[in-house]
């Protein structure tokens, strides 16, 4: 399912008073918001990639390719923070996702992956999301933060909610965006999640679509689907290093649980 993706992303607090921050939700507190370009790829393919032929029990191939800006505001008083996401792009072959799975099977000595031919056909992304969390715990070594998020436009339309436990000493997602430890700092988290599903295009291709050569029914997507995962950062002075994982149930009739990790480096200047 969510086979592969890669991102970039550059943070500014001065962009946060460009123009740019204008359509976005934020908090009004005493902290500077932090305002990020993102360019981002996001590549599904079905359970098998053996199989030169549409697999109707399946999900799509499918490919994603956007650029956005996000913008991270926080109120380290009221244990509040939020971030909004407005993001602008393409589904279908112009995301290369094909290309480069066949790339890296073929760089690792891999299985030639089959059946992107029949990826989900070509639409227009437009989407917004919101993403908000509350402190309900906080120590020295200890925080519990609970959310709530949602999402619309023609990628993906879903709401949700999450708990967060973190363990370990070290900066708090409600401090000041620019505010760096001066010691190397640890931590660890494990999150839980549900989310009542709308419409996802990956899988049902776009709002218009009439060409894809397979895609999930409406009929056949799963509306409610649960998640869970964990992470650990360590951060030095201008370097956080991050590794986290994520499964999920189902999210259509015949579909799998599965789960995928990501790593994250980032660089602060």
């Amino acid at each position: 399912y969510f086979t592969q993706g890669v991102g970039l992303r550059v943070a500014s607090v001065g962009l946060a008073n460009s123009f740019l921050i204008t359509p976005m939700l934020r908090l009004h507190g005493d902290e500077q918001p932090l305002l990020t370009i993102v360019a981002q790829q996001d590549c599904y393919t079905p359970a098998s990639i053996r199989t030169d032929t549409i697999r109707p029990d399946d999900r799509p191939f499918a490919g994603a390719i956007y650029v956005g800006e996000e913008v991270a505001s926080s109120d380290a008083k009221k244990g509040l923070r939020m971030r909004s996401s407005l993001i602008v792009g393409a589904l279908g072959p112009c995301a290369s996702c094909g290309e480069e799975q066949h790339w890296i099977h073929h760089g690792l000595g891999d299985i030639e992956p089959l059946g992107w031919q029949y990826q989900v056909a070509s639409a227009v992304l437009l989407n917004y999301a919101v993403d908000a969390e509350k402190r309900f715990y906080g120590s020295r070594w200890m925080e519990v933060r609970g959310g709530l998020n949602g999402m619309l436009g023609t990628y993906k339309d879903n709401v949700g909610a999450t708990a967060t436990v973190e363990l370990g000493k070290g900066k708090s997602v409600f401090d000041p965006v620019t505010a760096r430890p001066k010691h190397t700092q640890f931590k660890a988290y494990g999150k839980g999640g549900v989310q009542f599903i709308g419409y996802d295009a990956s899988m049902q291709g776009g709002p218009f679509d009439q060409d894809s050569p397979h895609v999930v029914s409406a009929a056949e997507v799963e509306r409610v689907v649960i998640g869970y995962g964990w992470g650990a950062q360590l951060s030095f002075h201008r370097l956080d290093l991050r590794y986290s994982e994520w499964y999920i149930g189902k999210t259509f009739e015949d579909g799998l649980r599965h789960g995928w990790g990501t790593v994250l480096i980032r660089g602060w200047f």
